[in-house]
């Protein structure tokens, strides 16, 4: 209370004029807009590994263990479990034969990182009392172990100009999530 905030006159100067538009919220606590983020989630069209990980990751954090929905603004029980069941749908369309998983589909090449990522969502859900397909999550945590069991890393092309930053990315991810499985 009894603060002041002084702008110079050309702080909006880097945009153009026909953009520019300045506003100030001040609150006790910050407006983060969850209604308007967890609509673009629930209407969100993309379906690779990655974006299917990340779209549905919000609706099983608001499950409790017991697989019931926490109270979270316009979001339905029947909404969260169709939007759950759609995830792992899809990650059965694109788990390859040897469980790890394609970027868009079972045919893509194997997404060391992202068969982690997944496979955390997966074992997450799982843990909050969703019905996780058994071969699902047994397939891609094999996956997981041989990923630590090998030797050698496995075949990767990758944006590093040095592979072996990937290799101890991806590994270590998958220590992560086979650890909160006490696998390892």
């Amino acid at each position: 209370p009894g603060d002041s905030i002084e702008l110079d006159s050309d702080v909006l100067s880097p945009f153009l004029q026909a953009t520019q538009q300045l506003q100030l919220f001040v609150g006790f606590s910050p407006n983060l807009n969850a209604t308007e983020h967890w609509q673009y989630l629930t209407a969100y069209p993309y379906g690779c590994l990655e974006q299917t990980t990340r779209k549905s990751r919000p609706f099983s954090a608001i499950l409790n263990n017991a697989g019931k929905m926490s109270n979270i603004g316009d979001a339905t029980e029947h909404e969260v479990n169709k939007k759950t069941a759609g995830a792992l749908e899809r990650y059965s369309e694109l788990q390859r034969a040897d469980g790890s998983f394609g970027l868009w589909s079972k045919t893509s090449p194997e997404q060391h990182w992202l068969t982690a990522y997944a496979t955390d969502f997966i074992w997450d859900l799982k843990n909050k009392g969703v019905a996780v397909p058994n071969v699902l999550l047994k397939r891609a945590t094999q996956r997981l172990e041989s990923y630590l069991i090998s030797r050698s890393s496995h075949h990767v092309k990758t944006w590093s100009s040095n592979p072996d930053h990937y290799t101890a990315a991806y590994r270590a991810y998958a220590a992560y999530v086979l650890a909160k499985q006490a696998k390892i």
